[in-house]
Order: structure tokens, then C-alpha cells, then sequence
């Protein structure tokens, strides 16, 4: 079987070794974190994490009648880790529904990303709301932006906002929708008090949605979003498992039989031939599935109608393996040693967090 490789170490093994090397790079500053923050923290000396709370007790919460004590879920906090030459932060804000909005502009403004907004509890009287935050960059940066977040909280936790109210009756509207029809370029209709658009839209359906159709009418067992992981023994382990050596994630497969699966991964980039990848995914699929004979791989660009294909079977395990893991043991050699020969690839500009290589910043 002839096999081609990139110049660049696969990303999820690359990333998966070199993690520890760059969480070690720098240490982070707590004292200056919680002057920035306005809270006290906690270091995890073994995690390199430190982190921040704010309690809710102010918050008299009940859930189905049932009062809710602080430390069963009602304290916000963010964490802060190295990521390479930046510090990476992530954090869960304790909300009332008066305090989303302020709030959530607090992080948005400050260059934090909202990830999440939803609820933990039904049947909780006032609501809580769950407000996900993160953000990668210079530590006092994202530091200061998380101040800048509790800080807002503080002083809606102070004032106490109420609901916005409206005296709105939608049968008795008086509202003319000749306008909203001149503006928007499309008629509507009034029932009601309520004027509602319709504006439809084409589109041409792409190959990878063709395929998901054939997959969902294909006979046999399917399988989408389907976690995988191995042991550095080529043993199957759960996904967040201790000793995982190697995760990926099946887009989608179809095993037509015990021996047989057609796998799928779907990509949004531009079309290359990374054998690799289709190796270990195929790998990784017949160590989960030890009746596996025959995996295809396909991997699916679907904004050039474009697949790369391979097909491999087990007695192919032994020199995929062979081909890949010098790579790696090159990888943890150089860990270890803090030995990193600069040479360019395509991840130099988006993953590489060594900034001191002659080329960081080029590439793709």
C-alpha cells in the first residue's frame, strides 16, 4: 500500500503532545489576576489553573418550592490557564434575566467570546441563567476583560434593574404595514395584530447533504458524531478518558455489515489529499470494532463538491502505524528535549504557538 504524507505533524497529535510543553512555557500571575479580576482565586498547581468565584448569595433561589443553597450551582467563576505566549480563560456567570443583557455587552465589549446562555433548573423562581464566557490573548487583557465583567455585575446586582414592561395589545394595534412593506421589498400579512413576512430563500443542495441522505436510506447501522479514542497501545478508552493518546470524531459512518464501514468527514477548506487522516480514522475504527475487516474513508469538501477517497483493510494496521508513529516519537522526542527544528508547514500561522520561529505567522 502506497502511502503519502504532509510535510506537518497531523494536528490532533501534534496538539495532543505539544499541550503540555506550552502550558509549562509560562506561569501565570494570580496576585495580578484577582487585582484585575476584583475576586480571589485558587491555584491547581498540577493543572496550571487558576481560578476566580463570585458567589451568588445574594440570590434566594427556590426550585419546585425547594430553597437553593449557594454551592448547589449558584457561583460564577472563571478560570485562567497558559496557552503557549497567551493565557486562555473560560468561565460560567451566575445570572438574573435582568442581568443577561448588560452583562453579556460587558463581555462582548471587553473582546470576550459568549459561548452559551441557557438554564440549569426547571421550576426555579427568579430564573437562573448560565452565561458561558472565554477568550485567548495577553493575560492582563483577558484579566482586566473579566473584571470588566463582574465589575457590570456588581453594579447591576446593585441598582436592581426591573423587567421591561410593554402595554401592548396586538388586537388593538394601530399599526400600518405600508411601510414595513416599502422598506423590506416584500408583502406580508396582518392577522390579528400581527404582521408577519415571509421571504423564501433558494438553494441547491451540496454533496455532502445528497450524502446524508444516501447515508440515512442506506441499509445498516449508522453512526454520526461518534467520539473515538485510543490508548498508546492501540487499546479502545473512553474519549475523556486518562490515558488517551488519540481522539478524533466520526462525522458520519455506515457499516452495511459486522466487517465492513464507510466513514465520512466532512471539510470546509480547500481540497488536499491527507492520507494520513483517512489512515487514522480507519485505524482507529477497526481498533473500536474488532470485527471490522474493511473501512473506506471519504473525506467530503463540501464548498467544492470535491471527496478524496481511501480504502484500507486490517492487515494494513501494521504499516499504518509504522508510518505514523515516528512522527510522533520525533514530536515527543523534541518536547522532551525542547528541541523544536524550525521548519515551515501549513500550521505555522494558526497553531503554532512557538512565535519565536523564523516562521511563525507564514503559511496557510
Amino acid at each position: 500500500m502506497k502511502t503519502k504524507f504532509s510535510c506537518f505533524m497531523y494536528p490532533f497529535l501534534a496538539l495532543l503532545w505539544l499541550a503540555p510543553a506550552f502550558a509549562a512555557e509560562g506561569a501565570l500571575d494570580p496576585a495580578r489576576i484577582e487585582q484585575l479580576t476584583g475576586l480571589q482565586g485558587t491555584l491547581n498547581q498540577k493543572e496550571g489553573v487558576f481560578k476566580v468565584n463570585f458567589p451568588r448569595k445574594d440570590i434566594q433561589a427556590t426550585v419546585a418550592s425547594a430553597r437553593l443553597a449557594t454551592d448547589q450551582g449558584l457561583t460564577a467563576w472563571a478560570a485562567f490557564a497558559r496557552a503557549g505566549d497567551h493565557a486562555m480563560v473560560m468561565g460560567d456567570i451566575v445570572l438574573l434575566e435582568n442581568e443577561v443583557n448588560p452583562v453579556l455587552s460587558a463581555a462582548l465589549d471587553n473582546g470576550l467570546e459568549v459561548t452559551a446562555l441557557h438554564n440549569h433548573f426547571l421550576w426555579d423562581a427568579p430564573k437562573v441563567m448560565f452565561m458561558h464566557i472565554g477568550g485567548v490573548g495577553d493575560e492582563e487583557v483577558m484579566a482586566r476583560a473579566v473584571g470588566q465583567v463582574f465589575g457590570k455585575l456588581k453594579e447591576v446586582i446593585a441598582t436592581k434593574p426591573g423587567p421591561p414592561t410593554a402595554n401592548v395589545d396586538p388586537a388593538k394595534t394601530s399599526l400600518d404595514p405600508r411601510k414595513l412593506e416599502q422598506i423590506i421589498g416584500t408583502a406580508g400579512t396582518l392577522n390579528n395584530g400581527v404582521y408577519k413576512i415571509v421571504i423564501g430563500r433558494t438553494a441547491k443542495m451540496g454533496q455532502h447533504e445528497t450524502l446524508l441522505a444516501r447515508i440515512a436510506d442506506a441499509p445498516g447501522r449508522t453512526y454520526s458524531e461518534q467520539k473515538l479514542a485510543l490508548t498508546d497501545q492501540f487499546a479502545p478508552v473512553g474519549y475523556f478518558g486518562k490515558n488517551v493518546w488519540f481522539r478524533t470524531v466520526i462525522d458520519a459512518a455506515k457499516q452495511p455489515d459486522d466487517s465492513f464501514a464507510i466513514v465520512f468527514d466532512w471539510k470546509s477548506g480547500k481540497p488536499t489529499t491527507d492520507e494520513t487522516q483517512m489512515q487514522l480514522i480507519a485505524a482507529t475504527m477497526m481498533h473500536h470494532m474488532p470485527r471490522l475487516e474493511r473501512v473506506r474513508t471519504a473525506l467530503v469538501f463540501v464548498n467544492h463538491d470535491h471527496t478524496e477517497r481511501g480504502e484500507y483493510v486490517r492487515g494494513d494496521l501494521p504499516e499504518i502505524w509504522a508510518n505514523i508513529l515516528p512522527r510522533v516519537n520525533r514530536l515527543r522526542q523534541a518536547r522532551e528535549d525542547e528541541d523544536y527544528p524550525p521548519k515551515p508547514g501549513g500550521l505555522c500561522r494558526r497553531y503554532c504557538a512557538v512565535k519565536t520561529c523564523p516562521h511563525w505567522g507564514v503559511g496557510g
